[in-house]
């Protein structure tokens, strides 16, 4: 039995909790490994990769979405295609219009434009000796391996989507959707598929005596750190928190991105992104998800970054261009931002999640005061407010005729 419980770890850790759960459902906890490992891999649709080369140009990107600077970066980012292995043992999802939901309740939070489903094998000239995983992002919901969530995060913001959700079915009887909108380029800094992928070109790409200078930088961070060249390496620094990942992937950056022979920050936030979000806007809608509130938190989500999942599946792709400033008719009552369509989050920086949480308050309390009826005063934009109210939590309503009619007429 001991055996059995360490093989269902090792499986909740590759493949996520809910799908492990639904093979045993089906086999009982009596199966031999071997079968349990087999229907497992099966049900997971383990997919032949299929190889793809992603290439950057001023067509099929943005550098000012991802920080690039166009006489270093940029430059450095078209002559260094990315080779990838592409696994799709699902078909991309299909298109869906906002008008199939009507009556619907909504919950709208953040996602990076991280890619899921792709490895990256290699980069400009280089092959790496450790393949990096990419997990999303956007399409974490339809990837093959997901099994039976919707998202995934950190402990406090799984909680507190979840507990929306649970209040939302409550009121409203319908399992609420979930749209995420899409971040800034910036917003994979925290994922761990940035800094592994930083890493894992330069030990590929390095001279010894460049990787031993890398290696003492890490260990001030990471004082055991068991080196750019060792996977344990790459675990070590998911362990990190998010901050500490942030601040060590930007000395990286720093002292081997530039004459170092190293990937600078704002090239890799490239290299990692979904090829179909090269080139969009942020904070519009994407993909729609249905969270299943009457399910519990999932604690084992496969995701290397983050922790805890929300329960739910993928719905499809949505058909419109929608800004999920449409949804929110709040933030116009609180920050005056003018037409929504046009909202990017004025005076945001997604560099800095942790400065100044009390505009994160008020900005939280000010929507309080919109839900009980009350008329909040208008915040000052200047100061970071929309930014920051974005991230106070996840937000959330209901897809009424009337809002739907706005948004479709362009409102």
């Amino acid at each position: 039995m001991a055996a059995a419980g360490r093989l269902i770890k090792q499986l909740y850790k590759e493949f996520g909790q809910p799908l492990v759960d639904e093979v045993m459902s089906v086999l009982g906890r009596d199966a031999e490994p071997e079968m349990i490992k087999k229907a497992v891999a099966q049900r997971a649709g383990k997919p032949t990769a299929k190889t793809a080369t992603r290439t950057f140009n001023k067509t099929s990107l943005n550098p000012d979405v991802y920080g690039l600077r166009k006489t270093k970066d940029f430059p450095r980012l078209q002559a260094s295609p990315v080779k990838v292995e592409r696994f799709s043992a699902a078909p991309r999802a299909g298109r869906v219009s906002l008008a199939d939901y009507e009556g619907r309740p909504f919950i709208i939070s953040m996602s990076d434009r991280s890619a899921a489903g792709d490895r990256i094998t290699g980069i400009g000239n280089t092959d790496l000796n450790l393949p990096v995983d990419l997990q999303g992002g956007q399409d974490f919901m339809f990837s093959p391996t997901t099994g039976g969530l919707v998202w995934a995060s950190e402990a406090a913001p799984v909680s507190n989507i979840m507990n929306l959700a649970r209040q939302l079915y409550e009121t409203t009887g319908e399992k609420p959707l979930y749209l995420p909108y899409r971040m800034g380029g910036e917003g994979s800094d925290f994922a761990t598929m940035t800094g592994e992928t930083m890493m894992s070109y330069a030990d590929a790409a390095l001279g010894k005596r460049d990787k031993k200078d890398m290696n003492r930088l890490i260990k001030k961070y990471i004082p055991d750190f068991a080196g750019v060249n060792d996977p344990m390496g790459q675990q070590q620094f998911a362990d990190l928190t998010g901050a500490k990942r942030k601040q060590l992937q930007l000395d990286l950056s720093n002292t081997f991105g530039e004459e170092g022979g190293g990937l600078t920050l704002p090239m890799t936030r490239a290299m990692i992104a979904d090829p179909a979000q090269l080139d969009k806007p942020s904070f519009f809608l994407q993909n729609v998800g249905e969270i299943d509130p009457t399910a519990d938190v999932v604690t084992a989500t496969g995701h290397r970054t983050y922790s805890r999942g929300v329960p739910g599946r993928g719905l499809g792709v949505l058909e419109e261009e929608i800004n999920a400033a449409q949804l929110l008719p709040e933030l116009n009552k609180i920050y005056q931002i003018g037409d929504p369509r046009e909202f990017r989050g004025q005076y945001a920086d997604f560099t800095d999640y942790g400065r100044d949480l009390k505009i994160a308050e008020e900005a939280a309390m000010r929507e309080k005061s919109l839900r009980q009826g009350k008329e909040p005063k208008v915040y000052n934009t200047e100061r970071g407010g929309t930014s920051k109210y974005m991230q106070s939590g996840a937000k959330f309503g209901v897809l009424t005729p009337e809002l739907i009619r706005r948004i479709l007429e362009g409102q």
